[in-house]
């Protein structure tokens, strides 16, 4: 789906859905990187897009950024560039990337999602990871308490660019 942005139509999110049968999250992601760097023209400018990508009932929002190499310069959770919606950069390493040590763009940093995002909770809710990618991000549109979360996922989708919203 592209989206306009200043004039101009820029891509803004890709969705793919699976049946139970034969797929997994992993290889969701996969096809998904294909598909995004082949739809993107990629020529080795950095660019980030929003994906959603489901298998039967479990569904999963991730931010896809072509900047890897710096993702594993500093430690930020990702597979193959697809970071979970719902995960922060901690504060040292906001710090670092931002050059900063001002508490208040990180405060900021983290109200711009809204989203719930400490592993632990997460992890009490239900919601699972995979072996890529452990940290949890896969909601379970079956699960009354995931309604909620599943909304404000796709409501962050709708209504922000994608990126890691990193201080300029």
């Amino acid at each position: 789906m592209e989206k306009l942005e200043n004039d101009d139509l820029v891509f803004h999110l890709f969705v793919e859905v699976k049946s139970l049968i034969n797929s997994n999250f992993s290889l969701i992601l996969d096809q998904l990187h294909d598909t995004i760097l082949n739809a993107v023209d990629y020529t080795g400018g950095s660019f980030s897009v929003f994906v959603v990508a489901m298998k039967g009932s479990k569904i999963a929002f991730f931010q896809f950024c072509s900047y890897v190499s710096l993702l594993d310069e500093y430690g930020i959770t990702h597979y193959s560039g697809f970071i979970p919606l719902n995960y922060r950069i901690p504060y040292e390493i906001f710090q670092s990337i931002n050059d900063t040590s001002n508490l208040v763009d990180y405060l900021s940093y983290i109200q711009r999602y809204n989203l719930i995002s400490q592993e632990d909770a997460l992890i009490r809710l239900g919601v699972e990871g995979t072996k890529n990618l452990p940290f949890p991000h896969i909601w379970d549109l079956l699960n009354k308490d995931h309604e909620n979360h599943v909304h404000d996922l796709f409501l962050h989708v709708a209504n922000n660019k994608p990126g890691l919203d990193i201080v300029d």
